[in-house]
């Protein structure tokens, strides 16, 4: 699982992996977005009650050990941070601003969830009232990224199992997930683990650099 100390290297592998394009604005907004993303989503799960949450990482095991994670590494919070981003961010948060996916060694991520952000509302008619409710026992796979010297090696295909893993501790009958239709090898992979396309929908992050559309995939795991 995923801790504080990581989030800005997983910030950054989801970045190189999703948009590589992005220019030196959205670069940086897209990292924090995905960093307070990762603490958001935590403190649902934990604080709220809002629905499950966790962030899996795939990491080598030539990774140096945490204990050289000290003070001289991470600097104290604030160390390196642009004074914007120290502004907005608790400081907690800004620790492990400097640290690297190579320095972690870290290899991929992905998000697996409950919370229904990112899914279709479930539709309930009674009488002649119509509700939308967040779907139950359905889990989310979301930013399945991996670092670019670590891709064709089997990493991505782990952590989907391990998603899927937790998905069904959790008792949920149904996983989802968004794919980009033009990424051959995510919709093999997705393909091959018999995820079924169940519409195609608008990506509103393509003015940074990702794709126009995503198709939103779902399997049964009851």
């Amino acid at each position: 699982m995923a801790t504080t100390a990581d989030y800005w290297a997983i910030a950054e592998v989801h970045a190189q992996s999703f948009y590589p394009t992005a220019d030196w604005l959205f670069g940086p907004l897209l990292r924090l977005d995905r960093v307070c993303a990762l603490q958001m989503g935590i403190d649902a799960d934990v604080k709220g009650g809002q629905g499950r949450f966790a962030c899996l990482l795939a990491q080598s095991f030539e990774a140096e050990d945490n204990s050289s994670f000290g003070k001289p590494l991470l600097g104290l919070p604030g160390a390196n941070v642009p004074p914007f981003f120290r502004f907005l961010l608790s400081e907690h948060l800004q620790v492990g601003f400097s640290l690297s996916p190579e320095r972690l060694g870290l290899l991929g991520t992905v998000v697996v969830d409950m919370q229904g952000q990112h899914l279709p509302a479930e539709r309930i008619e009674k009488g002649p009232f119509v509700a939308h409710q967040r779907q139950e026992h359905v889990a989310y796979i979301s930013n399945l990224a991996v670092s670019p010297a670590a891709r064709r090696l089997g990493v991505g295909e782990k952590l989907l199992k391990a998603a899927e893993k937790v998905a069904r501790e959790w008792g949920c009958k149904t996983i989802c997930l968004h794919c980009d239709p033009q990424n051959e090898a995510a919709c093999g992979l997705y393909n091959k683990y018999q995820y079924v396309k169940v519409r195609t929908q608008v990506n509103w992050l393509s003015f940074a650099g990702g794709p126009s559309r995503l198709q939103l995939m779902q399997k049964s795991i009851a």
